[in-house]
């Protein structure tokens, strides 16, 4: 009867450490970690190949909080580019001792961009927990505009 009551113990004990207790982080610490205000181009206008940069504006920042943006570019001819997948560098924001802020982020405009106007599109998700890697937090997608010139103009 001792030997029962201990696995009875023990089982009760595992299904709380690794059921109860990551649905709890889970499943209630899914809020963003940050509040997006703005994204926009710090340029009005850029050639193919050249570097330019998007300002995001945030508050509200949870340092704790990490993750990894999906960039990408959208020319006149609605081709997609992909820039790559990045770590955030939100959190650096908090860790100049604010919790709203403004940063840059560079990236270069593709070299067979098409003239015209161009959508800069960044999905991100992160995570605010070990066990959020596995189920990341979805954030809303910042998007910027830029107009694509012909080199020399």
């Amino acid at each position: 009867m001792i030997h029962r009551d201990r696995v009875c113990a023990a089982t009760a004990a595992a299904f709380t450490i690794f059921v109860v207790i990551p649905s709890i982080l889970i499943g209630f610490g899914r809020s963003l970690p940050f509040e997006f205000i703005d994204a926009r181009m710090m340029e009005s206008a850029a050639s193919p190949g050249q570097e330019v940069d998007v300002r995001y504006t945030i508050r509200n920042v949870r340092k704790e909080c990490y993750g990894t943006v999906e960039r990408f570019f959208v020319d006149a001819q609605t081709r997609t580019f992909f820039l790559g997948k990045t770590p955030t560098i939100y959190h650096h924001v908090v860790s100049r001792g604010d919790a709203d802020g403004a940063f840059d982020r560079q990236w270069r405009i593709p070299p067979g961009a098409a003239p015209g106007p161009g959508l800069y599109i960044a999905y991100p998700e992160f995570w605010c927990n070990p066990l959020q890697q596995l189920w990341p937090i979805k954030a809303p997608t910042q998007k910027a505009s830029i107009t694509v010139v012909r080199p020399g103009r």
